[in-house]
């Protein structure tokens, strides 16, 4: 189980008694009564806890580079344009989401079509619609998994607002604007995609 994904359960887990975590293959042998699974993880009879439900929940994917790479005016300019980049791919992705199940499927997935498409449209889930625009920082989602990390990941510390920056996104989000992007995907909509057996 990757170390983030371990926090987020131990967390958790913690208002019930200490457990230790194990991976789905654990589960599926009945080896372990508790794990933690992405919300794109075809979670059918299982019994699922939302971790924002008990509030446990924490930011994951992030972009991380260096305090010194952006002392650079021509390194700002090139991670503002990295993440105007990867964000129009998300957006792309929202408005194009059966062209990009085809991207993913002719570049060698290790899972086949059915959960592929189920995928995409569970992570579109997460995404959309985004109230602040695409890739915004909530403060409160971040000091909330700061505290979850510091306690269940034995930081010495909290780690406060200065561990990220916005003028980067907001430089991305302005170009993307700009261009007539829409940022928001407030009519985005989610799809009705079934599971299907060995997701073919």
């Amino acid at each position: 189980m990757p170390r983030l994904a371990a926090v987020t359960l131990l967390a958790m887990l913690s208002m019930s008694g200490p457990q230790t975590p194990q991976d789905e293959v654990a589960a599926l042998r009945k080896e372990v009564e508790a794990l933690k699974a992405q919300q794109t993880a075809m979670q059918r009879d299982l019994n699922v806890i939302k971790m924002q439900s008990v509030g446990t929940s924490m930011l994951e994917d992030n972009i991380f580079t260096t305090t010194d790479y952006l002392k650079s005016a021509t390194n700002r300019d090139t991670a503002k344009r990295f993440v105007q980049a990867s964000l129009q791919g998300w957006i792309y992705c929202r408005d194009h989401q059966s062209d990009c199940v085809k991207t993913v499927l002719a570049n060698g997935p290790a899972l086949p079509k059915g959960h592929q498409a189920w995928m995409m449209n569970e992570i579109n889930a997460l995404i959309w619609p985004a109230s602040r625009g695409i890739g915004v920082m909530d403060p409160a989602a971040y000091a909330r998994s700061a505290k979850i990390v510091a306690t269940y990941g034995k930081l010495k510390k909290v780690p406060g607002h200065e561990a990220y920056r916005t003028d980067i996104e907001a430089a991305a989000l302005k170009g993307l604007k700009a261009a007539g992007v829409d940022v928001y995907g407030r009519k985005w909509h989610k799809l009705n995609i079934h599971v299907t057996a060995g997701g073919n």
